[in-house]
């Protein structure tokens, strides 16, 4: 690394972008705020939906849905939330609803995974952005019923303007999507929350010097991994 500070953008998670900001700072980074997306919330209805054997949440963009359900449905709140991210559960539990035993997820194919070994006694019900599809095509893949409400949509920021940096951190594909329509031309190295974000970054490998992802998807596995980059020849 050179004597000059390495500037990182990022793009999100559009919640408690802050914290990510800070791991950045952290690690001797200057660090851009540049929210790629933002989020807009969807009517939607249960339906004749019955009571679900476990509900899944793959995005913080879902809790306000939750929370409209445990109006509706106050005795929901017995029903166990699987989440992605231990921060997603505490805030889940923050709701006074039960999260699932199962081992934490760090994406929606850990999750997925997890879900198949432990069979819930009903279907799952799966509260979703617009965009998402990962949880579901896993879960029936693997014998487990699932019922999908799409309760949020994700749109471009209204202002799209990104500066140059070294190192771009995507929260979601979605960001990935509208960094690819921005067609920048540069091609800086790129780091993923997820394996599912990283997923979408390989798609676009020649726009990127490097894909890597996180360890773990919070603000201290950012710190690790913009030190590692720091500290390469």
């Amino acid at each position: 690394m050179s004597d000059e500070t390495w500037k990182v953008l990022i793009t999100g998670p559009i919640e408690a972008r802050a914290d990510w900001l800070e791991a950045a700072k952290s690690a001797g980074w200057e660090a851009l705020d540049a929210p790629l997306l933002e989020r807009v919330p969807l009517s939607w209805e249960l339906g004749e939906l019955g009571r679900p054997g476990c509900i899944a949440l793959t995005s913080t963009g879902a809790l306000e849905a939750l929370q409209d359900l445990a109006r509706v449905e106050p005795s929901w709140r017995s029903v166990p939330v699987a989440t992605v991210g231990e921060r997603t559960a505490q805030r889940v539990r923050d709701l006074g609803f039960e999260v699932e035993q199962v081992p934490a997820g760090r994406d929606a194919k850990s999750l997925a995974k997890a879900l198949v070994e432990e069979q819930p006694p009903g279907p799952v019900l799966w509260l979703r952005g617009e965009r998402a599809l990962d949880l579901g095509d896993l879960l029936r893949a693997g014998g487990v019923a699932v019922e999908e409400r799409i309760v949020y949509a994700t749109r471009p920021a209204s202002d799209l303007a990104p500066p140059e940096a070294d190192v771009v951190f995507f929260a979601s594909p979605s960001a990935v999507a509208v960094w690819r329509e921005l067609a920048t031309g540069r091609v800086p190295g790129a780091l993923a929350m997820g394996w599912t974000t990283l997923e979408a970054l390989q798609k676009a490998e020649r726009e990127f010097s490097f894909a890597l992802p996180l360890i773990t998807p919070d603000p201290v596995s950012l710190t690790v991994a913009l030190d590692a980059i720091a500290a390469a020849p």
